[in-house]
């Protein structure tokens, strides 16, 4: 993967750069060699909002300093910065208070991606790209989380999937009624990505406090959120990097990992493969620093390089192609370790995909 990397156009190479808040002195030299090679800014901010890494790549730079940077770019770095300071911000708030509803009426509510990763991960919400709010409810709780969401001015955007005998869609979602927030509501039916069904109840004794503006909002813990988030990678492909530089900054926190209690869940959610993937594209595209034993678990696992390529291509590639159907296919199957309840996994995905039409 470093030869891949290293062909890419030198604006790929810049985001993959800036896409941490580790830096070193070489790291940041390596900046200032790019930033002197002459740029596609156009291309380079399409790039970066595509991959939702945009916050980080404007604090990168500035911190590697203007040289090499025309004035217009610098200001629009800035301005670009300052917006999205202010919708992460304000959706910031607004999960607060939407948590802080629902645990009020007994409402077991998760939320996940999002303010919750960028404070876990990155310690600054402003350094994370989001427009839209992620929390996993239990499925027989969903009537009552509607009617919260109802009571603080969110519209149901289809009513008819949330009514009884109705089928399960992907996520329910909520506009504001002032059309400022979107929040998608999950549950353990809707989270069909997990090879094995969870139980939310199952994770409710490691829930962890998140302080958002000073309020403390229950999550994930670091190691349930890793694999949470890698799911989630996988489900969409990888296919923006700014899910990769996620699972990079969790991996990294002050506090540490407790590997044997992730792999341990992993293994029980039949998601190992998943987990293996996210952390191979956090070490190979990132220079996460792994532990020893995970970083031979993931070089001893071919089938998760060969998917870990795949990725690379698709994320690095000047012009990805769309993946066509039995690409897609073929994903899905080796994302499981084992041949055969892979394919049973991709049955089960096609089966409830065609449902859905």
């Amino acid at each position: 993967m470093s030869g891949a990397v290293a062909a890419i156009r030198p604006e790929k190479q810049l985001l993959l750069s800036c896409a941490r808040i580790r830096f070193d002195d070489a790291r940041t030299q390596g900046i200032r060699i790019l930033l002197q090679g002459g740029l596609d800014w156009n291309y380079l901010f399409s790039a970066s909002d595509r991959h939702c890494i945009t916050p980080l790549l404007c604090r990168q730079l500035q911190q590697a300093g203007s040289a090499g940077i025309p004035e217009e770019i610098c200001s629009e770095l800035r301005e670009k910065a300052r917006r999205n300071t202010i919708r992460v911000l304000y959706l910031t708030t607004e999960l607060v208070r939407v948590a802080e509803s629902l645990r009020a009426a007994d409402v077991l509510a998760v939320p996940y991606k999002g303010p919750v990763t960028a404070e876990q991960a990155y310690g600054d919400v402003t350094l994370r790209q989001f427009d839209d709010l992620d929390i996993i409810v239990r499925h027989h709780d969903l009537a009552r989380a509607s009617e919260v969401l109802a009571s603080l001015g969110y519209h149901d955007q289809f009513p008819q999937k949330t009514s009884p005998g109705a089928p399960v869609p992907g996520e329910y979602s909520f506009v504001h009624e002032a059309g400022r927030s979107r929040l998608e509501l999950h549950t353990e039916l809707t989270m069909r990505h997990f090879p094995v069904p969870f139980d939310l109840d199952a994770f409710r004794s490691r829930l962890a406090p998140v302080s958002l503006n000073g309020r403390d909002i229950y999550t994930f813990g670091a190691e349930d959120a890793l694999l949470f988030l890698c799911v989630h990678g996988c489900k969409d492909f990888w296919a923006r990097l700014a899910w990769v530089a996620d699972v990079a900054e969790l991996a990294q926190i002050d506090k540490g990992i407790d590997w044997d209690a992730a792999f341990g869940t992993a293994r029980r959610l039949g998601a190992e493969r998943m987990l293996d993937l996210g952390l191979c594209l956090a070490m190979n595209l990132l220079d996460a620093p792994l532990p020893e034993p995970i970083v031979r678990r993931l070089r001893s696992d071919r089938a998760c390089g060969m998917l870990a390529a795949s990725v690379c291509q698709w994320l690095l590639g000047d012009s990805p192609a769309a993946m066509g159907i039995v690409q897609r296919s073929l994903y899905r199957i080796r994302m499981i370790e084992s041949p055969l309840a892979g394919v049973r996994y991709w049955f089960r995905l096609a089966h409830l995909a065609a449902i859905q039409r």
